[in-house]
């Protein structure tokens, strides 16, 4: 993860072209995963909704798991986040970066992503677009993955969540 857009931001860096809006996707989906691995470990008992789904496993929202990782990137980030949730009653973090990039790669609010700019933690807004600025946010998502990754290894009981999907399924 941290591998392949930090090469992208040393691109950037060092004056190439770096593929901003490929690395906020990258960015955004990471940060669920390893939202729904911080979650398998530190919250197992609220990991799952516990509404089924048709095939009778139990399901999970997928936003819990985004927004329990983009919250520990940190403080200001859950803050700005809880904020801008509250000025955009409609729709959500999850919902306007992660499912709009992944679903149409393209956020579901007016927005522009950058490679650096003027905001510390990577986000913000010019009037009534969402600013993504990656370097700042690739930054914060570093950092926090490195503190995960250091904790998780530390523990014994440490494990990664079972596959949404089963090998012998068809998806």
């Amino acid at each position: 993860m941290k591998a392949d857009i930090g090469r992208e931001v040393n691109w950037f860096r060092d004056g190439k072209d770096a593929g901003q809006l490929l690395c906020g996707l990258g960015l955004v989906v990471y940060t669920e995963i390893l939202g729904r691995i911080m979650r398998w470990n530190d919250d197992r008992p609220n990991f799952y909704s516990g509404r089924e789904q048709r095939d009778g496993e139990r399901s999970e929202e997928l936003y819990l798991h985004f927004n329990a990782f983009f919250d520990k990137l940190s403080d200001q980030h859950a803050a700005w986040r809880r904020k801008w949730e509250r000025e955009h009653p409609k729709t959500d973090v999850y919902e306007s970066l992660r499912s709009g990039l992944v679903h149409e790669y393209a956020p579901k609010v007016n927005s522009e992503f950058r490679m650096a700019g003027a905001f510390p933690i990577g986000l913000g807004e010019e009037g009534d677009l969402l600013i993504f600025e990656v370097e700042a946010y690739f930054d914060a998502f570093s950092a926090a993955a490195d503190a995960l990754l250091s904790r998780l290894a530390s523990d014994s009981r440490s494990s990664l969540p079972p596959t949404r999907y089963r090998l012998d399924q068809t998806v």
